[in-house]
């Protein structure tokens, strides 16, 4: 809901059927440029009955929404409640780029690690920067592990160790970093000192 209200969607739903024993949800979600996305969410209703039935029901409905927002901010990953119906969720060996390599981008990602701070991830230039800054704000937005008040310090923090990067952005750059705080409705988030301008 917070990652819908964040980006200024709306969600409707355009369907509910019952596939023999799988419940289906469909969602349209449709944000503030006209841009929409659809997707759907299902759950195995087998042999359940009365209140069981209704949590599964229920249950439909929140992964359809949540999964369509999710694509539409391009987050598409999987859903926390689909993992359960991954059989033994085993572990394997991904390869992953050198240490250094994440490390010689220009422009660091920074990430809050305690009382410390560290480099999440490095791009090349500004606007792969920004796209990977406002995913991140995204996830911290959709996450349903965190309440509001943990969100807010978390989406402070990130703003804080980050300043030194968005800070030295001229220009267009500055101009669209700007845009899109004032988008993400993330102005509150920003250090006291620093201060934004949009340019028209």
């Amino acid at each position: 809901q917070q990652l819908a209200n964040l980006h200024g969607l709306s969600t409707q739903i355009t369907n509910r059927e019952r596939v023999e024993d799988v419940y289906l949800v469909s969602v349209r979600c449709i944000g503030k440029d006209g841009r929409s996305s659809e997707n759907a969410g299902a759950v195995d209703i087998k042999g359940l009955a009365g209140e069981k039935l209704a949590n599964a029901l229920m249950k439909a409905t929140t992964k359809a929404i949540r999964r369509t927002v999710l694509a539409h901010c391009g987050l598409g990953m999987l859903d926390e409640t689909e993992l359960e119906t991954i059989p033994a969720q085993q572990m394997q060996k991904v390869d992953l780029p050198p240490l250094q390599t994440v490390l010689e981008g220009k422009h660091k990602l920074l990430i809050p690690d305690g009382n410390q701070t560290r480099v999440h991830s490095s791009f090349d230039d500004e606007e792969e920067w920004q796209a990977g800054f406002f995913g991140m704000i995204g996830r911290i937005a959709s996450s349903t592990k965190l309440d509001t008040e943990a969100k807010n310090a978390k989406l402070r923090e990130l703003f804080r160790v980050n300043e030194p990067v968005y800070g030295a952005f001229v220009g267009h750059e500055a101009s669209e970093f700007g845009r899109r705080v004032a988008e993400s409705d993330c102005e509150q988030h920003l250090p006291k000192e620093e201060a934004l301008v949009v340019e028209g």
